[in-house]
């Protein structure tokens, strides 16, 4: 990955902290969001795991899982 390509990553906690701090959104929603309003941004979805559990690792948010009733 060059020089060009980890910048794109850089900011990638913070953006989904401000993301956050509106409301709760699940991974897939904070994918759409940064897709939405950072196109080209984010390859995947596991970088938002990834990005999501590293932050709770650090003690920034916690996670909560909600399965489908059923």
């Amino acid at each position: 990955m060059n020089i060009n390509e980890r910048s794109k990553f850089k900011h990638l906690t913070a953006f989904v902290l401000v993301i956050l701090a509106e409301r709760k959104y699940s991974p897939r929603e904070i994918h759409g969001l940064l897709l939405r309003e950072f196109p080209g941004f984010v390859r995947d979805m596991s970088t938002i795991y990834r990005c999501l559990s590293t932050m709770e690792k650090e003690g920034l948010l916690s996670i909560e899982w909600h399965l489908p009733e059923g």
